[in-house]
């Protein structure tokens, strides 16, 4: 692999537009050959968050968020019950996003995978479910836009732990925010499938 000092890499980086991308030098060297190769795939790499434009270059501001805690969230008409009430106003109204904690189940390292429900049962076992992000989080971190998500997300399913709820199927379900084809979107996962791997941190204040 080359290094940020190899000018030959920087270089052929440079022919391919990306010089003034804050990331290219985390491009391997064989990525920036088979970008070479396939200028057409560039534009789709850049959207799916593999390189950053130019525009998408990001100042301390940009990290932080603001979080409407007056009132509750909208849920879908399909949400039968949420567990915690008591959780759904708090939280700070004002924090960095790059300041949050996170942390795995053991069983979720070296991507192993676990039921949802033992990562539910772990948060209150060890009293951190009140402190981890909830749907008002969620929803005006999708207002920041892509480049933020990707920056600081890119390749996780960042679960709203403090928003789990009951579906119209009695199923126990999460609000989850993810990158889905260059926009944040919100989609609700269920505790009863095994899909909670190292891709799965549980971030909280």
């Amino acid at each position: 692999m080359s290094t940020p000092l190899d000018l030959t890499y920087t270089k052929r980086a440079y022919n391919l537009g990306l010089k003034a991308v804050s990331n290219f030098l985390f491009l391997s060297e064989k990525e920036i050959e088979y970008y070479e190769k396939h200028l057409d795939e560039l534009p789709d790499a850049i959207v799916r968050g593999f390189v950053l434009p130019p525009e998408e270059r990001l100042v301390d501001s940009d990290f932080i968020v603001h979080v409407t805690r007056s009132t509750k969230p909208i849920y879908p008409k399909w949400i039968k019950e949420i567990i915690h009430p008591e959780f759904e106003i708090r939280g700070p109204v004002e924090y960095d996003l790059r300041k949050l904690k996170y942390q795995f189940h053991d069983n979720q390292m070296f991507d192993n995978v676990v039921h949802g429900h033992i990562i539910y049962g772990y948060l209150k076992a060890r009293n951190v479910l009140a402190n981890c992000l909830n749907l008002q989080d969620g929803l005006a971190i999708r207002e920041m836009g892509i480049a933020v998500f990707k920056r600081l997300f890119k390749g996780k399913v960042i679960c709203l732990w403090g928003s789990v709820a009951i579906d119209k199927d009695d199923r126990l379900i999460v609000p989850s925010f993810v990158n889905d084809g260059g926009k944040v979107e919100i989609m609700w996962c269920h505790l009863e499938d095994k899909m909670w791997g190292s891709s799965r941190p549980v971030y909280y204040f």
